[in-house]
C-alpha cells in the first residue's frame, strides 16, 4: 500500500512541476521536446549512478542481441513520455490526466486485435465505464484543447504498445537472469529512449537551444518589484492619477465683453452683466487665473 501511496504522491508532484516548467518555457510553443528529452536524460544519470554507487544495483550482463530486442520497448517509452509532455504543454494538467486514464482501453484493444491475447469478458465490461467517465470528464473540462487530446491519445497508444512489447520481451529465455532486476531493465530502457529522443530534439528545437539556456539562467517565476509601465511610458504605480480641473460654470445669462474677446477667450471667461454685490458671487482666484491663461494662449 505504501508503494502505491508514494507512486501517486510522486506522480502528483511530477505533473505539477512539469506543468510549471512547461509554462515558464513558453507552453506548447516553447520547449516541450527539450524538456521531455532532458527528463529522460536525468533518468539515465540516475541509472548510471546506481551502477557505480556502493551497495547499488548489480550491473546487467546483457549482449547486443538483448539490446536490439529492447529497442521497440524503448521507442514506445520515448513516444509515450514525449506525447504526455506535449499534452501537458497544450492543455491543463487535469485534462491530460483524464485522457491518460483511458490507457487501459488502448491496451485491451491492442492486446486483443494486434497481439492476439484474449481479454476476459469482465475486463471488456469495465471498459465502457472507463471510456464513458473519460468522455464525461472531457466534456465538463473548461480548458479543452484538441492538441492536448490528440497528444494524450498518442501517448496512450505508445504506452499500450510498450506494455505488450515489454511482456513479449520478458518472455525471452534467459533475459531476466542477464538483466538482473526490474530496475536495470528500466534504466536501460530510459537510456535507449533518451538516445532516440536526441535526434527529434535536434530537428524540432535544436536551433533554439541558446534561447533555452538563456531562459534557464533567468528566474521567470520571481515577481517584479514594480509593475510595467503603461503604453505612454509612465509608471502607473509610482505617480498618482492626474486630477481633472473643473471649469467654472457660466452665468445664467452670459454676455461677452466684446466681439473680439468672445472669439479668443474660453467659455469659462464670460463676464457678468452687473457687478457682483456679494463676495460669494465674486469669481475665485482659480477662475481668474483660468481666464488669464486662456486669454494669454489665444493672444
Amino acid at each position: 500500500i505504501m508503494y502505491f501511496f508514494f507512486w501517486y504522491l510522486g506522480n502528483y508532484y511530477y505533473n505539477i512541476t512539469n506543468k510549471l516548467a512547461l509554462r515558464a518555457a513558453g507552453g506548447k510553443t516553447g520547449f516541450p521536446m527539450t524538456i521531455s528529452s532532458l527528463q529522460m536524460g536525468v533518468g539515465c544519470i540516475y541509472g548510471l549512478f546506481m551502477w557505480v554507487a556502493p551497495d547499488g544495483r548489480k550491473r546487467p550482463e546483457i549482449n547486443m542481441d538483448d539490446i536490439v530486442k529492447m529497442l521497440p520497448v524503448a521507442f514506445c517509452a520515448m513516444g509515450s513520455h514525449c506525447a504526455s509532455v506535449f499534452a501537458l504543454s497544450a492543455g491543463a494538467v487535469s485534462f491530460a490526466q483524464i485522457v491518460k486514464s483511458a490507457e487501459p482501453a488502448f491496451a485491451a484493444v491492442l492486446a486483443q486485435f494486434v497481439y492476439g491475447k484474449k481479454i476476459s469478458k469482465a475486463k471488456w465490461m469495465c471498459l465502457p465505464i472507463v471510456i464513458g467517465g473519460v468522455i464525461l470528464a472531457s466534456v465538463k473540462e473548461l480548458d479543452f484543447a484538441w492538441s492536448a487530446l490528440i497528444a494524450a491519445c498518442i501517448g496512450n497508444m505508445f504506452a499500450a504498445i510498450k506494455g505488450n512489447e515489454n511482456k513479449k520481451l520478458m518472455d525471452t529465455a534467459g533475459l531476466r537472469d542477464r538483466m538482473g532486476n526490474i530496475g536495470n531493465q528500466f534504466a536501460i530502457t530510459s537510456m535507449l529512449a533518451f538516445l532516440m529522443s536526441v535526434p527529434l530534439f535536434v530537428i524540432k528545437e535544436g536551433s533554439k537551444w541558446g534561447q533555452f539556456v538563456n531562459l534557464y539562467k533567468t528566474n521567470p517565476s520571481s515577481p517584479s518589484t514594480s509593475s510595467p509601465p503603461d503604453c505612454t511610458g509612465t509608471d502607473t504605480t509610482s505617480s498618482p492619477p492626474p486630477s481633472r480641473r473643473l471649469e467654472p460654470s457660466p452665468s445664467p445669462s452670459p454676455t461677452p465683453r466684446s466681439a473680439s474677446s468672445s472669439s479668443s477667450e474660453s467659455p469659462s471667461c464670460w463676464a457678468s452683466p452687473s457687478t457682483p454685490s456679494s463676495s460669494s458671487d465674486a469669481p475665485s482666484a482659480s477662475e481668474e487665473s483660468s481666464c488669464t491663461l486662456s486669454s494669454t494662449r489665444s493672444s
